[in-house]
């Protein structure tokens, strides 16, 4: 078989073009490789900062709830409240209504005025809820609080708010 100078060029051609095309397909494979590289870092980051901020809301809401403990306002600690919580006051333990917790809360001010709060332990669950224990100081005795931040439909609210009577010298 002779080749002439046209075969040469034809199959130089052929070659080049099957070159070209294995060329296009590295180049479109590195390119989507980049792509997928490029959402998944901007993915972790969209994450990172998302979890970032629910850490510093519910930072946030444990430290509103523990400032209208030490002042004894029950009107700003009503902001957190689940529309239905239990309260435990001493003895009488219910669950009452985002309103009705307030009104009770404000007579347990109003009845035991508030000298100090200071808190014994904090903890966090894996679900990303917060509990606390805390001593408040009344004028008429000291109590042993106990409350639970829960995480629901996206916001940080209290959901559990104890006063029992601390008869222990701590």
């Amino acid at each position: 078989m002779l080749l002439t100078k046209a075969k040469i060029f034809l199959l130089i051609k052929v070659c080049m073009n099957k070159l070209n095309y294995y060329h296009y397909i590295l180049m479109a494979y590195f390119w989507i490789k980049m792509l997928f590289l490029i959402m998944r870092k901007i993915i972790l980051s969209l994450l990172l900062a998302f979890s970032f901020q629910f850490s510093i809301a519910q930072d946030s809401v444990y430290e509103s709830v523990v400032s209208s403990l030490r002042l004894g306002d029950s009107k700003q600690l009503s902001i957190y409240f689940n529309s239905n919580m239990e309260l435990t006051i001493l003895d009488n333990e219910s669950v009452y209504s985002k309103i009705q917790a307030e009104l009770v809360l404000k007579e347990f001010f109003e009845k035991y005025p508030v000298s100090s709060y200071s808190l014994l332990h904090r903890g966090k669950s894996p679900e990303g809820s917060i509990f606390s224990i805390g001593k408040l100081t009344t004028s008429k005795g000291v109590f042993r609080t106990y409350f639970y931040l829960k995480q629901i439909g996206g916001k940080t609210l209290l959901n559990e708010l104890r006063f029992e009577k601390n008869d222990s010298t701590e």
